[in-house]
């Protein structure tokens, strides 16, 4: 008895009209489908969760662990990047374990050392750019602050991607 089913070395050669015919045997024998709906459905409306009065507080209200010369050079663009460890919540803890005291770290240029881990970066970063979005919210210009907090989150995003290279 001879095996007429293919094996897989075999081989299938159609002709252009073979592959046209088949094409349509096919197509006629589906069943006509509904049309898609291209439409993406619009996002629903933004509900603030923030407090009426933010908007109308001060920058020194808003952030009252920071001193206001702090706040006054971030908005002046004068912030040195060694100082971010004076934007730190737990300054004071810090403090503590610093010969000097506050005024000492509060007199410091900043070094690298003081920023042994991506959190003692990203802590302060963070109330920097939290002061900064503020101060441009404050503008009048709405744009800015979402620019602003655009920017610094894929700033801190690459930072992040660098400490796992690193």
């Amino acid at each position: 008895m001879a095996n007429d089913s293919p094996n897989a070395s075999t081989t299938f050669l159609f002709t252009s009209e073979q592959l046209q015919a088949l094409a349509r045997a096919i197509t006629s024998a589906q069943p006509a489908s509904a049309p898609v709906n291209t439409q993406v459905p619009t996002p629903p409306p933004f509900t603030s969760t923030a407090e009426p009065t933010t908007l109308g507080k001060s920058l020194y209200a808003l952030f009252p662990n920071v001193e206001e010369r702090h706040i006054l050079n971030i908005t002046r663009h004068e912030f040195r990047p060694f100082s971010l460890h004076k934007l730190d919540r737990h300054i004071r803890t810090k403090a503590d374990t610093v010969k000097g005291g506050l005024d000492a770290l509060a007199l410091g240029k900043g070094s690298i050392r003081d920023y042994p881990s991506l959190d003692s970066v990203v802590v302060p970063l963070l109330t920097y750019f939290n002061i900064l979005i503020a101060y441009a919210r404050s503008s009048g210009n709405p744009d800015a602050g979402c620019v602003l907090s655009m920017g610094a989150i894929s700033y801190v995003a690459s930072l992040m991607e660098m400490a796992k290279t690193f």
